[in-house]
């Protein structure tokens, strides 16, 4: 796989999701999220489905990054690529069904009072400091 990029969907504030390519390593999903660009920032991975995941900026929210859209009962702050992986865990390219059903279901913009946001914030440290 050395080389070969995967096709994933991006999807950032405000704009629709598109597919993308990348080079499925840490350092270039890092590259792309913007978290090698600023202070906060590592790469998160949530659970989408069965070998399929939704990357993004860990500390998107001290990072100041803009809301994008809402997983769960969280805000995932600036840009979203959503991945497969193979059995052994490797990032793999997404398949035309794939693409078809999470750009369906991350289409609609969505947007975010201050309030919204401010308390996925806190859910999201909350949550932080019962896991560690």
């Amino acid at each position: 796989m050395r080389g070969k990029k995967i096709r994933t969907l991006v999807i950032n504030p405000n704009k629709h999701p598109k597919i993308s390519y990348i080079k499925p390593s840490l350092k270039n999903f890092q590259i792309a999220l913007g978290t090698k660009l600023i202070e906060h920032g590592e790469v998160e991975a949530k659970k989408l489905d069965a070998c399929i995941y939704v990357l993004f900026n860990k500390d998107r929210f001290l990072a100041n990054l803009e809301a994008n859209r809402k997983i769960d009962d969280d805000i995932i702050a600036g840009t979203m690529y959503i991945v497969a992986t193979n059995k052994k865990g490797l990032p793999i390219s997404l398949t035309d069904k794939q693409i078809s059903k999470y750009a369906l279901r991350f289409w609609k913009i969505e947007t975010f009072d201050d309030i919204e946001v401010a308390e996925a914030n806190l859910n999201t440290l909350f949550a932080r400091f019962l896991i560690d």
